[in-house]
């Protein structure tokens, strides 16, 4: 049946001063879930898809703040946003990969899905021409499943960001180096699978740093570049990795990089 969706949305802006704002949001959304789309690792794996209902749309209540503040420091600018938001879901297309072993069960859940996040990112010219760029994000999505708050897997509840960036006068070099951080998260229940095949609860918490130099030339550049420079590699990602064709082949369970360190260097010419 054909269903009409309206979808009301106010914003809000506030200025306390010339560099300072404050912004807010209100709105309701819904969208037609494309499983599949939205749950790639499915695509690699050999879980039995189970559909238990007549999939719904999902909609929501989204609301939020958003302050930015510029300012000057020792003569050097700087700036600082925080964001916070929230996302009520009335109704939520749930993909629930705890219940049974090897398989996925989708069904609606209504009222018990929530969203919130928070992020602080903080931006400020430390010294001539180098520029230091933090931020950090937090992240709580849950559905409440059988009365029970089920924080959803995969998501990383903590991150953290930090960025250098140099440029000398001419602009004929510039360097930079971002350091990333993620916390734990909650992998897919594994304890009703074999015991060979069973993954731990959380994944560990770990660190990533990218660094890249480049010379600048009229019409092309030099780069050389490292990536995961601490070497950080997730080992056994993948379960029944030995047997593709089995039923507990997945490969959802990739929640760090999985390349070793790597040193590249390259040439670009502008036409």
């Amino acid at each position: 049946n054909n269903r009409v969706f309206i979808t009301p949305r106010i914003k809000m802006k506030y200025s306390f001063a010339e560099k300072t704002d404050l912004r807010a949001s209100i709105a309701t959304g819904w969208k037609m879930m494309d499983l599949l789309a939205e749950n790639p690792a499915l695509a690699a794996s050999n879980r039995k898809i189970t559909i238990t209902e007549k999939i719904k749309p999902e909609e929501s209540l989204n609301y939020g703040i958003n302050f930015n503040h510029e300012f000057e420091i020792a003569y050097r600018k700087g700036s600082i946003g925080i964001d916070g938001y929230q996302t009520r879901f009335m109704n939520k297309v749930y993909a629930d990969f705890d219940s049974l072993a090897a398989q996925v069960l989708f069904y609606n859940l209504r009222n018990n899905t929530m969203s919130s996040s928070v992020q602080v990112e903080v931006l400020y010219e430390i010294i001539k021409q180098v520029d230091l760029k933090v931020a950090y994000k937090y992240l709580d999505v849950y559905s409440t499943i059988n009365g029970e708050n089920m924080e959803s897997p995969m998501i990383d509840t903590h991150r953290l960001l930090a960025n250098v960036f140099y440029e000398t006068y001419k602009r004929k070099w510039n360097m930079g180096a971002t350091w990333q951080w993620d916390c734990k998260k909650r992998s897919p229940e594994t304890t009703k699978y074999p015991l060979g095949y069973r993954m731990p609860a959380y994944s560990q918490p770990y660190s990533k740093i990218n660094m890249q130099v480049n010379r600048i030339y009229k019409h092309s550049e030099w780069y050389l570049g490292v990536e995961n420079l601490l070497n950080f590699v997730q080992h056994n990602a993948i379960i029944s990795a030995d047997n593709p064709y089995g039923p507990y082949f997945d490969t959802g369970f990739a929640w760090g990089t999985m390349d070793n360190r790597r040193i590249y260097v390259g040439w670009r010419y502008k036409i």
